[in-house]
């Protein structure tokens, strides 16, 4: 049994709570309207899925089915989705590998071991990276993200929330003053029709989420520990529950945890409880792209074709030749202009597509590239001008910032998941909840900054004759697990152990005391080295004259002279 029901016999209490998660609809839709233009979509959900989907759905419609079919000669507007493209970059750039997640409770190594195993089985089950990338993808084209604990028969993962589909308190700041938010969810109900009446100012994702026709609309809602929601105050407990669209209670229990299981994203914040989005930060220097690239594929269509000119005979109203049906097809082809003249033919060479337009084609790129902070060294492009590997890595690693720093609040919020998904794991498997669990995340786009900024102040300090430990040496070598750093700190404290045991052994010797009893070697000066030819009992050569031959003596002499 729940602490607090929503069940009240009459079901006044659960249309109340409908009433306040529809008022919070109407509230977000409001909060969603954009003003970019005359002809520019109207909301961020439009927006957003417009700039993302391939299409003409971005453009204003006098442009499509005026001004490209009239005036530009075009049977359809072309477009170039560079955003997309940006924002697959920046997907990319946030998320290049799975992210790594490590908990850490003092009390307890059991609970460490345990909440770590289960959240490798857990990433593995939800394919992590997959999710937090559509969670990017949400948070460019809405300027909001949202993660969610689901669970499913094989357990719990994790979900990334499309944001038209997430109600929330409308009087919250900062994810700190949730105290309640509410996910909508369709189940399949066999013969019956969709049932959304009261859920009508909550905007359905049609283009994401296709709604069938056996299934209705449900609210899941959770309600914090402590919050206000409804006319009621949940002081001892909070509250999960599922209600269907009439009003019938489906389920409902106790949410005995400080936070709320859907977690907000915001890779761009703002003020408000949604951040900016991209998609509206980049729509004009979309539409102007689009504009450029249609101009110059008229003036390309122009240039396609030859252009003739024909003479008239005398008196007459039609070109004075006797052309083959061939010929007359060739001059019906598109941009083949003919010009009747009374003198004789010609042929004239078709215009080049003017250069002004292609460089204005490649600005308006860059253009994009500049305001989504994605510049063409962070891509891999050298700019022109630019050969040195050196510098060309220092502008990559410049214009990754803005990369950088959505990487940070990506890895914020999914430490406050962790945090949350640890509580409810530990509760879930009856575990004693410890006073605090300490949660790191490390993404590799943030790692790898860090690291570079580390290993340029261990650098300056070992230029500046400073002795840096081994233990910060060895965090600058990715890849390492923890025992192989252990390892390698050990096996460097043992070599310079040993070489400080040889350096002080040396000093001994040198001062002339005694070591193990054996009397320094200055007791017992060494004799000189021999001299070149002293084995043979030879004087040592002087330096510049070349070795004189051995003498035989006298003796040997005389001796060999009588033999």
């Amino acid at each position: 049994m729940t602490t607090y029901t929503l069940r009240d016999g009459e079901g006044g209490l659960a249309a109340r709570v409908l009433d306040a998660v529809s008022e919070a609809a109407r509230e977000r839709e409001a909060a969603a309207e954009i003003s970019l233009g005359r002809e520019a979509p109207a909301n961020t959900w439009d927006l957003g899925t417009s700039m993302w989907h391939p299409g003409t759905g971005h453009l204003p419609a006098s442009w499509v089915n005026e001004v490209c079919p009239n005036d530009l000669r075009l049977s359809e507007a072309p477009t170039f989705n560079m955003y997309r493209a940006l924002v697959e970059q920046i997907q990319g750039g946030v998320l290049p590998a799975v992210p790594e997640v490590e908990f850490h409770v003092e009390s307890s190594r059991g609970v460490t071991r345990l909440l770590t195993d289960c959240w490798r089985d857990m990433a593995e089950k939800s394919r992590l990276l997959a999710e937090l990338d559509l969670c990017v993808q949400h948070n460019c084209n809405y300027g909001a993200g949202w993660l969610a604990i689901h669970r499913g028969s094989a357990g719990t993962c994790l979900r990334a929330v499309h944001p038209q589909l997430v109600v929330f308190d409308p009087l919250a700041e900062r994810p700190q003053d949730l105290g309640w938010v509410a996910k909508l969810v369709v189940r399949p109900v066999a013969g019956r029709p969709l049932q959304s009446a009261m859920l009508d100012e909550a905007r359905w994702p049609d283009s994401i989420l296709p709604r069938p026709d056996a299934c209705e609309v449900r609210v899941e809602l959770w309600v914090r520990r402590g919050a206000s929601f409804a006319g009621r105050v949940f002081r001892d407990s909070g509250l999960r529950a599922v209600i269907r669209s009439g009003g019938a209670v489906v389920e409902e229990e106790d949410w005995p945890h400080d936070a709320l299981p859907l977690v907000p994203v915001y890779l761009l914040p703002s003020e408000r409880m949604t951040g900016h989005s991209l998609a509206a930060i980049l729509w004009k220097a979309q539409v102007r792209l689009d504009k450029i690239l249609a101009v110059m594929l008229s003036r390309t269509a122009r240039s396609a074709g030859e252009k003739y000119r024909i003479a008239r005979e005398p008196g007459a109203g039609s070109p004075g030749l006797s052309l083959t049906g061939r010929a007359e097809t060739d001059l019906r082809k598109p941009g083949v202009q003919v010009i009747t003249s009374d003198a004789p033919i010609e042929m004239y060479a078709p215009p080049p597509v003017p250069a002004d337009l292609v460089a204005l084609f490649r600005q308006a790129v860059s253009d994009m590239e500049r305001l989504a902070g994605i510049s063409a060294p962070y891509q891999g492009i050298a700019p022109a001008g630019v050969t040195a590997g050196v510098a060309i890595t220092a502008l990559a690693a410049m214009s990754g910032r803005r990369v950088n720093r959505m990487a940070a609040h990506l890895a914020e919020a999914l430490r406050d998941f962790a945090s949350t998904w640890a509580a409810y794991e530990l509760a879930r498997r009856g575990v004693p909840q410890p006073d605090f669990v300490d949660v790191q995340v490390s993404l590799e786009a943030r790692e790898e900054e860090t690291r570079r900024r580390r290993f340029t102040a261990a650098l300056e300090l070992a230029r500046a004759g400073v002795d840096i430990p081994p233990a910060v040496l060895v965090e600058l070598i990715p890849g390492l697990s923890d025992d192989m750093k252990d390892d390698i700190v050990s096996s460097i404290e043992a070599r310079r152990a040993a070489a400080l045991f040889l350096d002080a052994a040396v000093e001994d010797l040198s001062g002339g005391t005694l070591i193990d009893g054996v009397p320094a070697p200055e007791e017992f000066p060494p004799a000189p080295p021999p001299a070149q030819g002293a084995d043979y009992g030879m004087p040592e050569p002087t330096a510049g004259a070349p070795a004189e031959p051995p003498q035989a003596a006298p003796e040997e002499t005389e001796a060999a002279m009588e033999v």
